[in-house]
This record gives C-alpha cells, structure tokens and sequence, in this order.
C-alpha cells in the first residue's frame, strides 16, 4: 500500500496504539521537513460544527464528538477536523524550530488523539466533491459528482449561532435528515457533503440521531487563511472501494496495519479487534 509522510504514519500509529513515547535515534534519523500543501483557494469565511456519530447503534456512549471547520471560498469549499488543522500548522512550526519527532509529537498529541482523519473538498466550478482519508498506514483520495440533493422546505423555524435558520428536509445515501438553514449568509454550502439550500446550512440530523452537524461559530478570516490540500501518495480509488476498504479497516485494524508493513514488530492484540462501525453512508 502506498505510505504517507513519515510524520502521519508515527503519529498515526502511535494514536492507534496508545504509545506513550517515540524513540528515534538522532543518528540515523532523517532530518524532518515542512508538510507539502496544494493551495486550493482563500477562505472568506470559517464556520465550525459540532459532529457528533454514533458509532454502535446498541451504545450510544460510543460515538466520535468532533469540532469540524468549513472554510469557503471563491471556488473551494474545506470540512476538516478544526484540531486536526491545528495540529497541522503546529507541526510546521516546530519543525522550523528544529525540534525533533519525538518533541513534536508530545507537543500536538493532544490535537490529533481523536481527530477526524477526512478532508471534503467541493468545487463549485467543476461541480465535484473530492475527499481524502488516512487509516491503516495509507491515504486515500476519491471523486465524486457534486451531491445533487432533493430539498423538501418546510415550515418551522430555529434560531442557531445567533442566525434565524429555516427548515428543510431530505433523503440522502440511505438517511433521513432535517436541516436547518440560515437565508441571512445566501450560501449554499454546510457541513460535510451538504449543499443546495438558499442559504448556510447550520444543522443537520437524521431522524435516528445517530448522525448530527450543528454550527458553533462563524467568523471571517482577517488574514490570509489558505484552504490547501496536503500533496501525498495518495491511494486513488472511487467512493464504493474506498468504503470497503474501510469497512474491512474497522472489521479488523490489526490486520490492515499488519499488511501496510507501517510498524515492526508485534502489533498488540487489542489492534485486532473488531470496531463498531456505523457509517454515515448507509447506502450509494
């Protein structure tokens, strides 16, 4: 499988496995350089979301609370992990500073332990979505065709962030979903592959509430905020092999890290155990 840089890869493995420490030998060690961005577009305008899934539908005690950030642009729209993001800059930062992995991994460990992985790009020009993904020692990268979702508005109203919001409704990839959208910011942009709706959208749930995005803040950027795309060996593929792959991920971790050949050694045998997965995706 294809290997990302070695910083995502120790990170990543490290989280994975609860290590507490990371050893690397100065001698042999090569000499850390600044992540590789893509400049996409600037942002004019960041919103963050609360996203909340749950990952076993018997338990909802488990489940992934992340604070996700949509930055907007001109013609490229980001949903990214807000901590992930952060971890990002803080990365090239020390770098710059000539700390050393091991430094720099106690130093953003608390920005990744739990982060989402997913970037989703939407391009409105080319009418395209393209997400990215990192697990089991390999990034993926996949396109799709813009979501053309089949609003249904209704009646009813919601008051969120400080922005009266108005109500609609759909079905989407096997979910029932209500959403909540504001006319006062006339962009037709939300949370994750969201789109469509005369205005932000600022809540989504489905009607099992196994699946929820609602907006914290919103802000425009007074500086130059780049919305960029990390350049990496990406494993290119299509939406329905990447969700399998996935799925197989989830259904045994240890195995998929295993085969990546991303860590020497014995991999301990929590690694190996099934995890609870409940996809937003239920269906094409």
């Amino acid at each position: 499988m294809k290997k990302v840089f070695l910083s995502c890869l120790i990170i990543f493995a490290c989280n994975f496995l609860h290590a507490q420490t990371i050893t690397v030998d100065p001698r042999t060690a090569e000499p850390l350089k600044l992540q590789k961005k893509s400049i996409q577009d600037t942002s004019k305008m960041r919103i963050q979301y609360r996203q909340v899934i749950i990952q076993d539908t018997t338990d909802t005690n488990q489940k992934t609370d992340n604070i996700m950030l949509l930055q907007i642009g001109n013609n490229i729209s980001k949903y990214t992990d807000y901590y992930g993001l952060k971890a990002d800059s803080l990365y090239d930062v020390y770098v710059k500073m000539g700390d050393d992995l091991s430094t720099i991994f106690t130093k953003i460990h608390p920005y990744i332990k739990g982060s989402s992985r997913e970037n989703i790009f939407k391009d409105y020009p080319q009418g395209k979505i393209t997400s990215t993904n990192l697990f089991g020692g390999s990034s993926y990268l996949y396109e799709e065709a813009s979501v053309n979702i089949d609003w249904k508005l209704e009646s009813g109203n919601m008051t969120i962030a400080g922005y009266k919001c108005k109500k609609a409704s759909t079905t989407l990839f096997g979910r029932k979903y209500t959403a909540w959208y504001t006319p006062d910011i006339p962009i037709s942009n939300g949370p994750w592959k969201f789109s469509g709706l005369p205005g932000l959208i600022l809540k989504v749930e489905d009607s099992k509430k196994e699946v929820s995005f609602e907006c914290i803040a919103i802000d425009k950027p007074h500086w130059k905020d780049p919305i960029y795309m990390n350049e990496s060996d990406y494993m290119k593929t299509n939406k329905k092999t990447f969700l399998k792959l996935y799925k197989q991920y989830k259904d045994n971790p240890g195995a998929v890290i295993q085969n990546s050949g991303m860590i020497q050694g014995d991999i301990p045998a929590k690694a190996f155990r099934k995890r609870a997965y409940n996809p937003i995706e239920l269906s094409e």
